[in-house]
């Protein structure tokens, strides 16, 4: 985690290293005003970061298509072309499933390291780190009015979620009542056909 005088960083865990890792990664989105998604540029999305981002969009609402960065690492491992195709195909995928594509940005933290060492400023440039911290200024500074309505969207989302629940509930007692009502039918009628029985005993003997 890195604080800084506006903003928190916090560096979550990758996603399946292990189910605890997961778990601190699925806790801090909830926490977040901004999420940067990382990705390697091995190839197009799999099919845990595609859960992950459903569940980023289910978290943000209206929000997602704004808050959710997403971001190519390391672009300085593979030729400028295959980075270009990559990114494309990711916001293809991002489209179909999420149905709409966040900014991708395509950066190098190598360069980024190499042109501060070096004092180049192309490969600082080259790099798209700069580029990607304004954005996220922009992002984080519009978010401060939206995190008021986040945190009231979800509280009447659980308050939803508990008048279905306490719905569900009474549907149970009602039906365990029912059926506690018919269990007892076949003894209330034994119970009746006894008491008529013993009155016309009763009666009987009152006769004699």
């Amino acid at each position: 985690m890195l604080e800084t005088d506006n903003y928190i960083y916090v560096d979550t865990p990758g996603l399946d290293a292990s189910d605890s890792d997961t778990g601190e990664a699925m806790t801090g989105i909830d926490q977040a005003d901004v999420v940067l998604f990382v990705h390697q540029p091995q190839g197009e999305l799999e099919e845990n970061e595609k859960e992950f981002l459903c569940r980023l969009k289910q978290s943000f609402g209206e929000f997602a298509e704004q808050n959710i960065i997403l971001v190519l690492s390391k672009t300085d491992k593979e030729e400028q072309e295959k980075i270009d195709e990559i990114a494309d195909k990711v916001q293809q995928q991002c489209l179909e499933f999420l149905n709409f594509s966040p900014r991708i940005f395509k950066v190098s933290g190598q360069r980024f390291k190499s042109g501060t060492q070096q004092h180049k400023d192309g490969l600082i440039r080259h790099s798209h780190i700069n580029d990607l911290a304004s954005h996220i200024k922009i992002v984080a500074d519009a978010s401060v009015e939206t995190r008021d309505i986040r945190v009231i969207q979800t509280i009447d989302a659980l308050l939803e979620r508990m008048e279905l629940t306490e719905a569900e509930l009474e549907r149970y007692r009602v039906n365990v009542q029912n059926k506690l009502h018919e269990s007892f039918v076949p003894f209330n009628r034994l119970i009746d056909t006894l008491r008529s029985t013993i009155e016309n005993f009763e009666n009987q003997y009152k006769n004699i």
